[in-house]
Protein backbone atom coordinates (compact mmCIF):
# COMPACT_ATOMS: atom_id res chain seq x y z
CA UNK A 1 0.00 0.00 0.00
CA UNK A 2 3.08 2.13 0.68
CA UNK A 3 4.88 1.66 -2.78
CA UNK A 4 1.19 2.25 -4.34
CA UNK A 5 0.50 5.43 -2.55
CA UNK A 6 4.09 6.25 -3.73
CA UNK A 7 3.51 5.76 -6.91
CA UNK A 8 0.37 8.02 -7.06
CA UNK A 9 1.89 10.53 -5.24
CA UNK A 10 4.89 10.69 -8.30
CA UNK A 11 1.90 10.46 -11.13
CA UNK A 12 0.35 13.30 -9.23
CA UNK A 13 3.39 15.41 -9.07
CA UNK A 14 4.40 14.91 -13.02
CA UNK A 15 1.24 15.90 -14.01
CA UNK A 16 1.47 19.18 -11.83
CA UNK A 17 5.20 19.86 -13.13
CA UNK A 18 4.04 19.07 -16.63
CA UNK A 19 0.91 21.36 -16.36
CA UNK A 20 2.80 23.80 -15.11
CA UNK A 21 6.69 24.14 -16.44
CA UNK A 22 6.55 21.76 -20.03
CA UNK A 23 3.03 23.62 -21.26
CA UNK A 24 3.25 26.77 -19.13
CA UNK A 25 4.50 29.15 -21.82
CA UNK A 26 2.19 27.71 -24.41
CA UNK A 27 -0.80 28.21 -22.44
CA UNK A 28 0.99 32.06 -21.55
CA UNK A 29 1.30 32.25 -25.02
CA UNK A 30 -2.11 31.21 -25.86
CA UNK A 31 -3.65 33.35 -22.82
CA UNK A 32 -2.06 36.54 -24.49
CA UNK A 33 -3.20 35.82 -28.03
CA UNK A 34 -6.72 35.56 -27.02
CA UNK A 35 -6.58 38.68 -24.54
CA UNK A 36 -5.03 40.39 -27.88
CA UNK A 37 -7.70 38.91 -29.80
CA UNK A 38 -10.77 39.54 -27.17
CA UNK A 39 -9.45 43.06 -27.20
CA UNK A 40 -8.87 43.40 -30.97
CA UNK A 41 -12.72 41.99 -31.51
CA UNK A 42 -14.16 44.22 -28.47
CA UNK A 43 -12.61 47.66 -30.31
CA UNK A 44 -13.50 46.91 -33.12
CA UNK A 45 -16.75 44.33 -33.26
CA UNK A 46 -18.62 45.64 -36.29
CA UNK A 47 -15.76 44.06 -38.51
CA UNK A 48 -16.93 40.65 -37.47
CA UNK A 49 -20.09 41.48 -39.01
CA UNK A 50 -19.71 41.39 -42.57
CA UNK A 51 -21.44 41.38 -45.78
CA UNK A 52 -20.87 39.82 -49.22
CA UNK A 53 -22.86 41.81 -52.32
CA UNK A 54 -22.84 40.40 -55.63
CA UNK A 55 -23.13 43.26 -58.29
CA UNK A 56 -22.60 41.41 -61.48
CA UNK A 57 -19.30 43.52 -62.64
CA UNK A 58 -17.52 40.80 -64.40
CA UNK A 59 -19.69 38.65 -66.56
CA UNK A 60 -17.03 35.74 -66.34
CA UNK A 61 -17.74 35.49 -62.46
CA UNK A 62 -21.29 33.78 -63.26
CA UNK A 63 -22.80 30.77 -64.68
CA UNK A 64 -25.71 31.39 -66.71
CA UNK A 65 -27.41 30.99 -70.53
CA UNK A 66 -25.79 33.69 -72.42
CA UNK A 67 -29.05 33.71 -74.66
CA UNK A 68 -32.07 34.41 -71.77
CA UNK A 69 -29.65 35.95 -69.92
CA UNK A 70 -27.25 39.18 -70.10
CA UNK A 71 -24.86 40.32 -67.37
CA UNK A 72 -24.01 43.85 -68.79
CA UNK A 73 -23.71 47.81 -66.42
CA UNK A 74 -23.87 45.90 -63.35
CA UNK A 75 -26.83 44.07 -63.79
CA UNK A 76 -27.91 40.57 -64.11
CA UNK A 77 -31.29 40.84 -66.68
CA UNK A 78 -32.97 39.01 -69.04
CA UNK A 79 -32.01 39.35 -72.74
CA UNK A 80 -34.61 40.71 -74.64
CA UNK A 81 -35.19 39.34 -78.91
CA UNK A 82 -36.84 41.96 -80.84
CA UNK A 83 -39.50 41.09 -83.16
CA UNK A 84 -41.17 43.36 -85.91
CA UNK A 85 -44.52 43.18 -87.08
CA UNK A 86 -45.74 45.87 -89.66
CA UNK A 87 -48.10 46.45 -92.30
CA UNK A 88 -49.91 49.06 -94.47
CA UNK A 89 -52.90 49.69 -96.50
CA UNK A 90 -52.75 48.54 -99.96
CA UNK A 91 -53.38 49.59 -103.98
CA UNK A 92 -52.27 53.27 -102.78
CA UNK A 93 -51.85 54.58 -106.54
CA UNK A 94 -54.85 52.87 -108.17
CA UNK A 95 -52.51 51.75 -111.14
CA UNK A 96 -55.17 49.30 -112.73
CA UNK A 97 -58.11 49.47 -110.62
CA UNK A 98 -59.50 49.95 -106.66
CA UNK A 99 -59.05 46.67 -105.81
CA UNK A 100 -59.14 47.38 -102.04
CA UNK A 101 -61.19 50.66 -101.92
CA UNK A 102 -64.88 50.99 -102.03
CA UNK A 103 -66.92 54.49 -102.44
CA UNK A 104 -70.13 54.99 -100.46
CA UNK A 105 -72.53 58.35 -100.31
CA UNK A 106 -72.84 59.91 -97.08
CA UNK A 107 -75.06 62.95 -96.87
CA UNK A 108 -77.53 63.47 -100.05
CA UNK A 109 -76.57 60.28 -101.59
CA UNK A 110 -77.95 61.45 -105.06
CA UNK A 111 -75.38 64.39 -104.93
CA UNK A 112 -72.09 62.94 -104.51
CA UNK A 113 -70.29 60.38 -106.62
CA UNK A 114 -67.03 58.46 -106.88
CA UNK A 115 -65.33 56.84 -109.51
CA UNK A 116 -61.47 55.95 -110.71
CA UNK A 117 -59.99 58.38 -113.16
CA UNK A 118 -57.12 56.54 -115.28
CA UNK A 119 -55.51 60.14 -116.09
CA UNK A 120 -54.18 63.23 -114.57
CA UNK A 121 -53.27 61.79 -111.13
CA UNK A 122 -50.11 61.98 -109.90
CA UNK A 123 -49.28 60.50 -111.84
CA UNK A 124 -51.39 57.94 -114.01
CA UNK A 125 -54.73 57.29 -112.21
CA UNK A 126 -56.62 58.49 -108.82
CA UNK A 127 -59.97 58.64 -107.29
CA UNK A 128 -62.62 61.32 -106.91
CA UNK A 129 -65.25 62.49 -105.40
CA UNK A 130 -67.80 64.88 -107.02
CA UNK A 131 -70.66 66.82 -105.45
CA UNK A 132 -72.94 68.50 -107.91
CA UNK A 133 -75.43 71.64 -107.51
CA UNK A 134 -78.39 71.70 -104.83
CA UNK A 135 -79.21 74.57 -103.46
CA UNK A 136 -79.35 75.12 -99.44
CA UNK A 137 -77.46 71.39 -99.67
CA UNK A 138 -75.11 69.20 -97.60
CA UNK A 139 -73.31 66.43 -99.86
CA UNK A 140 -71.18 64.45 -99.01
CA UNK A 141 -68.86 60.82 -100.31
CA UNK A 142 -66.15 59.12 -99.29
CA UNK A 143 -63.63 55.98 -99.74
CA UNK A 144 -62.69 53.40 -96.90
CA UNK A 145 -59.98 50.40 -97.03
CA UNK A 146 -59.83 48.23 -93.82
CA UNK A 147 -56.28 46.91 -92.50
CA UNK A 148 -55.47 45.19 -89.44
CA UNK A 149 -52.99 45.58 -87.31
CA UNK A 150 -51.34 42.61 -84.90
CA UNK A 151 -49.95 44.98 -82.09
CA UNK A 152 -51.48 47.29 -79.90
CA UNK A 153 -50.21 50.94 -80.23
CA UNK A 154 -48.04 51.02 -83.32
CA UNK A 155 -45.96 53.57 -85.09
CA UNK A 156 -48.42 54.62 -87.94
CA UNK A 157 -48.45 57.55 -90.64
CA UNK A 158 -50.73 58.13 -93.43
CA UNK A 159 -49.49 59.65 -96.76
CA UNK A 160 -51.19 61.16 -99.30
CA UNK A 161 -51.74 63.89 -102.66
CA UNK A 162 -54.65 65.63 -102.98
CA UNK A 163 -55.94 68.06 -105.74
CA UNK A 164 -59.32 70.05 -106.83
CA UNK A 165 -59.53 69.72 -110.28
CA UNK A 166 -62.90 71.09 -109.94
CA UNK A 167 -64.37 74.41 -108.33
CA UNK A 168 -67.59 75.88 -107.96
CA UNK A 169 -67.84 78.77 -105.43
CA UNK A 170 -71.36 80.07 -106.71
CA UNK A 171 -73.68 79.58 -103.40
CA UNK A 172 -70.76 77.41 -101.97
CA UNK A 173 -70.41 77.82 -98.07
CA UNK A 174 -67.77 75.35 -97.25
CA UNK A 175 -65.69 72.37 -99.28
CA UNK A 176 -63.96 70.66 -97.46
CA UNK A 177 -61.72 67.23 -97.85
CA UNK A 178 -60.42 65.03 -94.80
CA UNK A 179 -58.87 61.76 -93.66
CA UNK A 180 -60.10 59.57 -91.06
CA UNK A 181 -58.75 56.67 -89.40
CA UNK A 182 -61.53 54.52 -87.84
CA UNK A 183 -62.31 51.45 -85.55
CA UNK A 184 -65.52 50.99 -87.49
CA UNK A 185 -66.83 50.68 -91.00
CA UNK A 186 -68.94 53.23 -92.81
CA UNK A 187 -69.53 56.96 -92.26
CA UNK A 188 -67.09 58.50 -90.40
CA UNK A 189 -67.78 61.44 -87.35
CA UNK A 190 -66.82 65.18 -87.51
CA UNK A 191 -64.41 65.78 -85.09
CA UNK A 192 -62.46 62.36 -85.41
CA UNK A 193 -60.78 63.04 -88.31
CA UNK A 194 -56.61 63.06 -88.70
CA UNK A 195 -56.70 65.57 -91.52
CA UNK A 196 -58.56 68.09 -93.08
CA UNK A 197 -58.18 70.69 -95.37
CA UNK A 198 -60.82 73.83 -96.19
CA UNK A 199 -60.56 74.55 -99.63
CA UNK A 200 -61.20 77.74 -101.55
CA UNK A 201 -59.90 77.27 -105.27
CA UNK A 202 -59.15 74.81 -108.12
CA UNK A 203 -56.02 73.53 -106.97
CA UNK A 204 -52.98 71.28 -108.55
CA UNK A 205 -51.51 68.28 -106.85
CA UNK A 206 -50.52 68.65 -102.95
CA UNK A 207 -48.69 66.11 -100.95
CA UNK A 208 -49.41 65.43 -97.12
CA UNK A 209 -46.48 62.92 -95.68
CA UNK A 210 -45.93 60.58 -93.08
CA UNK A 211 -48.83 62.25 -90.48
CA UNK A 212 -48.60 60.76 -87.83
CA UNK A 213 -51.87 58.47 -86.69
CA UNK A 214 -50.98 56.62 -84.04
CA UNK A 215 -52.83 57.42 -81.44
CA UNK A 216 -55.81 55.80 -83.20
CA UNK A 217 -54.63 52.23 -83.21
CA UNK A 218 -54.63 52.12 -79.35
CA UNK A 219 -55.28 48.05 -79.72
CA UNK A 220 -54.61 45.18 -82.15
CA UNK A 221 -57.52 44.55 -84.39
CA UNK A 222 -59.22 45.92 -87.72
CA UNK A 223 -59.43 49.64 -88.70
CA UNK A 224 -60.30 51.61 -91.56
CA UNK A 225 -58.60 54.55 -93.65
CA UNK A 226 -61.08 57.14 -95.21
CA UNK A 227 -60.70 60.05 -97.59
CA UNK A 228 -63.80 62.14 -97.74
CA UNK A 229 -65.22 65.22 -99.64
CA UNK A 230 -68.08 67.36 -98.15
CA UNK A 231 -69.96 70.10 -99.96
CA UNK A 232 -72.22 72.93 -97.77
CA UNK A 233 -74.44 74.79 -100.51
CA UNK A 234 -76.47 77.88 -99.75
CA UNK A 235 -79.30 79.56 -102.77
CA UNK A 236 -78.64 79.94 -105.69
CA UNK A 237 -75.82 77.35 -105.84
CA UNK A 238 -74.62 76.15 -108.81
CA UNK A 239 -71.53 73.96 -110.62
CA UNK A 240 -69.70 71.00 -109.27
CA UNK A 241 -66.89 70.53 -106.75
CA UNK A 242 -64.64 67.71 -107.07
CA UNK A 243 -61.93 66.64 -105.08
CA UNK A 244 -59.19 64.06 -106.30
CA UNK A 245 -57.06 61.80 -103.99
CA UNK A 246 -53.92 59.65 -105.17
CA UNK A 247 -50.86 57.70 -103.68
CA UNK A 248 -52.91 57.06 -100.52
CA UNK A 249 -51.59 54.89 -98.02
CA UNK A 250 -51.24 53.77 -94.21
CA UNK A 251 -48.41 52.10 -92.77
CA UNK A 252 -47.64 50.91 -89.18
CA UNK A 253 -45.15 49.12 -87.40
CA UNK A 254 -44.81 48.00 -83.87
CA UNK A 255 -41.33 46.09 -82.63
CA UNK A 256 -41.97 44.14 -79.45
CA UNK A 257 -39.33 43.32 -76.83
CA UNK A 258 -39.82 39.34 -75.79
CA UNK A 259 -38.15 37.29 -72.89
CA UNK A 260 -37.48 34.48 -71.72
CA UNK A 261 -40.28 33.05 -69.83
CA UNK A 262 -38.68 29.44 -68.66
CA UNK A 263 -37.19 31.05 -65.54
CA UNK A 264 -33.66 30.74 -67.34
CA UNK A 265 -31.01 31.31 -64.00
CA UNK A 266 -28.08 32.68 -63.20
CA UNK A 267 -25.15 31.87 -60.30
CA UNK A 268 -21.83 32.74 -58.85
CA UNK A 269 -19.00 30.61 -59.83
CA UNK A 270 -17.62 30.54 -56.40
CA UNK A 271 -18.76 30.51 -53.11
CA UNK A 272 -19.10 32.75 -50.26
CA UNK A 273 -16.54 30.87 -48.19
CA UNK A 274 -16.61 31.92 -44.84
CA UNK A 275 -15.22 29.18 -41.90
CA UNK A 276 -17.05 29.68 -38.71
CA UNK A 277 -19.67 32.03 -40.26
CA UNK A 278 -23.57 32.41 -38.73
CA UNK A 279 -25.85 33.42 -41.83
CA UNK A 280 -27.78 36.82 -41.23
CA UNK A 281 -29.45 37.80 -43.76
CA UNK A 282 -30.42 37.94 -47.98
CA UNK A 283 -31.34 40.55 -49.61
CA UNK A 284 -31.68 41.64 -53.42
CA UNK A 285 -31.35 44.87 -55.78
CA UNK A 286 -33.66 44.25 -58.28
CA UNK A 287 -36.16 46.18 -60.92
CA UNK A 288 -38.93 43.04 -61.75
CA UNK A 289 -41.65 45.43 -63.62
CA UNK A 290 -43.98 43.06 -62.32
CA UNK A 291 -41.69 39.68 -62.84
CA UNK A 292 -40.66 37.96 -60.19
CA UNK A 293 -36.22 36.30 -58.93
CA UNK A 294 -36.88 33.52 -56.92
CA UNK A 295 -33.76 31.95 -55.21
CA UNK A 296 -32.09 28.09 -54.22
CA UNK A 297 -29.04 28.12 -52.04
CA UNK A 298 -26.12 25.67 -51.51
CA UNK A 299 -23.59 24.69 -49.13
CA UNK A 300 -21.16 22.63 -51.16
CA UNK A 301 -20.48 24.93 -54.33
CA UNK A 302 -23.22 24.03 -56.24
CA UNK A 303 -23.48 20.17 -56.65
CA UNK A 304 -26.64 20.24 -54.58
CA UNK A 305 -29.17 22.85 -54.19
CA UNK A 306 -31.46 23.72 -51.07
CA UNK A 307 -35.11 25.55 -50.46
CA UNK A 308 -37.31 26.54 -47.37
CA UNK A 309 -40.25 23.87 -47.67
CA UNK A 310 -41.77 25.91 -44.90
CA UNK A 311 -40.25 24.14 -42.16
CA UNK A 312 -36.45 23.27 -43.28
CA UNK A 313 -33.97 23.53 -45.61
CA UNK A 314 -34.69 20.39 -48.13
CA UNK A 315 -33.50 19.42 -51.33
CA UNK A 316 -34.66 21.60 -54.12
CA UNK A 317 -36.21 20.01 -57.37
CA UNK A 318 -36.55 22.09 -60.63
CA UNK A 319 -39.28 23.94 -59.54
CA UNK A 320 -38.42 24.43 -55.81
CA UNK A 321 -37.58 27.84 -54.63
CA UNK A 322 -38.42 30.64 -52.86
CA UNK A 323 -38.86 34.86 -52.74
CA UNK A 324 -35.30 36.54 -51.08
CA UNK A 325 -37.65 37.55 -48.74
CA UNK A 326 -38.49 33.93 -47.43
CA UNK A 327 -35.01 33.18 -47.65
CA UNK A 328 -33.87 36.26 -45.45
CA UNK A 329 -36.27 34.93 -42.59
CA UNK A 330 -34.92 31.56 -42.53
CA UNK A 331 -31.11 31.85 -43.97
CA UNK A 332 -30.33 31.77 -39.87
CA UNK A 333 -31.01 28.32 -40.04
CA UNK A 334 -29.26 27.35 -43.10
CA UNK A 335 -26.50 24.74 -42.93
CA UNK A 336 -22.82 26.23 -41.10
CA UNK A 337 -21.22 23.03 -40.92
CA UNK A 338 -19.23 23.42 -44.35
CA UNK A 339 -19.20 27.07 -44.20
CA UNK A 340 -20.08 28.39 -47.76
CA UNK A 341 -22.88 29.89 -49.15
CA UNK A 342 -23.80 29.95 -53.23
CA UNK A 343 -27.16 31.18 -54.26
CA UNK A 344 -28.85 30.27 -58.13
CA UNK A 345 -31.74 33.42 -58.60
CA UNK A 346 -34.39 31.94 -60.77
CA UNK A 347 -35.62 35.13 -63.33
CA UNK A 348 -39.45 34.83 -63.96
CA UNK A 349 -41.17 36.91 -66.45
CA UNK A 350 -44.76 36.59 -68.64
CA UNK A 351 -42.79 37.21 -71.71
CA UNK A 352 -42.92 41.02 -71.58
CA UNK A 353 -41.57 41.67 -68.14
CA UNK A 354 -37.65 42.28 -68.32
CA UNK A 355 -36.73 40.93 -64.91
CA UNK A 356 -33.45 43.12 -63.91
CA UNK A 357 -31.26 41.96 -61.22
CA UNK A 358 -28.76 44.83 -59.54
CA UNK A 359 -27.27 43.23 -56.40
CA UNK A 360 -27.53 40.22 -53.95
CA UNK A 361 -26.09 40.49 -50.74
CA UNK A 362 -25.43 37.81 -48.04
CA UNK A 363 -25.19 39.21 -44.54
CA UNK A 364 -22.84 36.60 -41.88
CA UNK A 365 -21.06 37.12 -38.94
CA UNK A 366 -17.87 35.18 -38.40
CA UNK A 367 -17.78 33.25 -35.36
CA UNK A 368 -14.56 32.92 -33.00
CA UNK A 369 -13.77 29.40 -32.33
CA UNK A 370 -13.67 29.11 -28.24
CA UNK A 371 -10.47 28.37 -26.81
CA UNK A 372 -9.04 26.93 -23.48
CA UNK A 373 -6.82 29.11 -20.86
CA UNK A 374 -5.44 28.52 -17.87
CA UNK A 375 -5.29 24.68 -17.80
CA UNK A 376 -4.08 22.70 -15.03
CA UNK A 377 -4.21 19.22 -13.58
CA UNK A 378 -4.05 18.13 -10.00
CA UNK A 379 -3.89 14.67 -8.73
CA UNK A 380 -6.38 13.77 -6.19
CA UNK A 381 -5.90 11.41 -3.54
CA UNK A 382 -8.50 8.97 -4.75
CA UNK A 383 -7.03 8.51 -8.18
CA UNK A 384 -8.79 11.20 -9.87
CA UNK A 385 -7.02 13.90 -11.83
CA UNK A 386 -8.73 17.42 -10.90
CA UNK A 387 -8.48 19.59 -14.19
CA UNK A 388 -9.17 23.23 -14.06
CA UNK A 389 -9.62 25.23 -17.04
CA UNK A 390 -11.39 28.50 -18.44
CA UNK A 391 -13.26 28.28 -21.62
CA UNK A 392 -13.24 31.18 -23.83
CA UNK A 393 -15.25 32.48 -26.50
CA UNK A 394 -16.00 35.79 -27.85
CA UNK A 395 -19.51 35.20 -28.48
CA UNK A 396 -20.50 33.64 -25.17
CA UNK A 397 -21.50 30.51 -26.66
CA UNK A 398 -22.43 27.84 -24.75
CA UNK A 399 -19.74 25.38 -25.82
CA UNK A 400 -18.80 21.48 -25.38
CA UNK A 401 -15.24 19.85 -24.76
CA UNK A 402 -15.17 17.65 -28.19
CA UNK A 403 -11.63 16.33 -26.84
CA UNK A 404 -10.30 15.47 -23.63
CA UNK A 405 -7.43 12.88 -24.12
CA UNK A 406 -4.71 12.06 -22.43
CA UNK A 407 -0.53 11.26 -23.95
CA UNK A 408 2.28 9.35 -21.64
CA UNK A 409 4.46 10.95 -24.47
CA UNK A 410 2.81 14.56 -25.03
CA UNK A 411 3.23 13.69 -28.95
CA UNK A 412 -0.50 13.53 -29.20
CA UNK A 413 0.25 11.64 -32.67
CA UNK A 414 -2.33 9.38 -32.81
CA UNK A 415 -0.89 7.67 -29.27
CA UNK A 416 -3.38 9.85 -26.94
CA UNK A 417 -6.81 7.70 -25.01
CA UNK A 418 -10.01 9.80 -23.90
CA UNK A 419 -9.86 10.21 -20.72
CA UNK A 420 -12.20 8.81 -18.74
CA UNK A 421 -14.57 11.01 -16.93
CA UNK A 422 -15.58 10.41 -13.34
CA UNK A 423 -18.86 11.39 -13.63
CA UNK A 424 -20.03 11.09 -10.02
CA UNK A 425 -17.40 13.37 -8.75
CA UNK A 426 -19.67 16.06 -7.48
CA UNK A 427 -16.94 18.77 -9.02
CA UNK A 428 -16.96 17.29 -12.50
CA UNK A 429 -19.34 19.47 -14.49
CA UNK A 430 -19.54 17.24 -17.78
CA UNK A 431 -18.79 18.12 -21.70
CA UNK A 432 -21.32 19.56 -23.13
CA UNK A 433 -23.62 22.69 -22.04
CA UNK A 434 -20.40 24.59 -20.55
CA UNK A 435 -21.08 28.61 -20.65
CA UNK A 436 -18.02 30.63 -21.73
CA UNK A 437 -17.25 34.20 -21.74
CA UNK A 438 -14.70 36.43 -23.57
CA UNK A 439 -12.63 36.64 -20.70
CA UNK A 440 -13.00 33.12 -19.69
CA UNK A 441 -15.78 30.99 -17.77
CA UNK A 442 -13.74 28.75 -15.22
CA UNK A 443 -14.83 24.73 -15.27
CA UNK A 444 -13.61 21.72 -13.90
CA UNK A 445 -13.11 18.25 -15.53
CA UNK A 446 -12.47 15.13 -13.25
CA UNK A 447 -10.63 12.71 -14.61
CA UNK A 448 -10.90 9.03 -13.61
CA UNK A 449 -6.81 8.71 -14.48
CA UNK A 450 -6.83 5.05 -12.26
CA UNK A 451 -9.47 3.88 -14.49
CA UNK A 452 -7.59 4.37 -17.49
CA UNK A 453 -3.81 3.94 -15.88
CA UNK A 454 -4.07 1.57 -13.55
CA UNK A 455 -1.60 1.15 -10.42
CA UNK A 456 0.99 2.20 -12.98
CA UNK A 457 3.80 4.91 -12.31
CA UNK A 458 4.21 7.68 -14.82
CA UNK A 459 6.69 9.87 -15.02
CA UNK A 460 5.11 12.07 -16.98
CA UNK A 461 1.49 12.37 -17.95
CA UNK A 462 0.23 15.07 -20.74
CA UNK A 463 -3.31 16.08 -20.67
CA UNK A 464 -5.63 18.31 -23.99
CA UNK A 465 -8.38 19.72 -23.77
CA UNK A 466 -10.62 21.07 -27.33
CA UNK A 467 -13.74 22.99 -27.11
CA UNK A 468 -16.67 23.48 -29.58
CA UNK A 469 -19.24 26.10 -29.44
CA UNK A 470 -21.52 24.28 -32.10
CA UNK A 471 -20.37 25.72 -34.94
CA UNK A 472 -16.78 25.34 -34.87
CA UNK A 473 -13.61 23.71 -32.87
CA UNK A 474 -10.93 26.17 -31.60
CA UNK A 475 -7.84 24.68 -30.55
CA UNK A 476 -5.85 22.15 -28.55
CA UNK A 477 -4.55 23.49 -25.16
CA UNK A 478 -2.23 20.99 -24.03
Amino acid sequence: KKAEYFYVYRTRRRISLVTFGGVGSFVAIKLILILIFSFYLTGVLPLLAATQNWSFDNAGDYTYDGAKIEVTGGTARLKGTDSTASGSTLNSGFTTDITGWTYADWEQANRASGARVATGGNPGAYINIALTTQNNNTASGYWQQSFTTTAANPSASVSFDWQIPAYSATGLTSFTIYVFVDSAAGAPTLGTQVWSQTVTGATAWASVSNLDVSSKLTTAGTYYLKVVARRITGASASGTNTAGFDNVILDWSKTTTSYATDKPTIRPNASLTASGAVWNSFSETAVKNGGEIYYQLSDDDGTSWKYWNGSSWAAAGAGNYNTASVVNTNIGSFPTTNGKIMWKAFLESNGSQQVILDDVAVGYTVNSPPGISNLTAAQQGNGTVQIDYALTDNESDPSSLNAYEYSLTGAFSGEQQVMTASTTDPLHEGVSGLNSSPAGTSHKFIWNAKADLGDTYAPAVYVRLRANDGIVSGAYAV
